[in-house]
């Protein structure tokens, strides 16, 4: 089997194993299929890491300092917003180059999917179109990924 057959069906894979992880709430999810989540979810990231270098460190940095979800002060780790930005840099790697508009809603849409719509807040707030600003400013860092 080649990488990108390999690839896609633990994608496939993860993806079916996030829909019994999330409809069954945790309660009914055997240990097996948490540590096959898990496994999974390492290969994914570091199928990102690979994809995206040091872009990944770097809008994770910048997601933190704009702190969408105000979770800064609960004293979160400086990674906390590490999946967004792997999601992130998905979208905007599938769209190649959009503008700022695009990349606030991508950005907003994200935040609302991971935590909700009263977290995440409409995407009017300052720190959505801040974030697509930076990216747009430094877009070397994540285009081309």
């Amino acid at each position: 089997m080649k990488y990108t057959e390999w690839n896609n069906a633990a994608k496939e894979r993860m993806a079916g194993l996030r829909l019994i992880f999330q409809t069954s709430k945790g309660n009914g999810v055997t240990q097996d299929q948490r540590m096959e989540m898990l496994h999974l979810h390492d290969l994914e990231h570091r199928d990102d890491l690979c994809r995206f270098g040091n872009a990944l460190d770097w809008l994770t940095r910048i997601l933190y300092e704009h702190d969408p979800i105000d979770l800064v002060p609960c004293v979160v780790p400086k990674d906390e917003y590490d999946i967004e930005a792997r999601m992130i840099l998905r979208e905007l790697a599938i769209r190649g180059t959009p503008g700022l508009k695009e990349i606030t809603e991508v950005v907003h849409q994200i935040f609302v999917m991971e935590f909700d719509s009263p977290s995440a807040g409409t995407i009017d707030r300052p720190c959505y179109e801040a974030i697509a600003k930076e990216l747009i400013d430094h877009s070397e860092n994540w285009q081309g990924k």
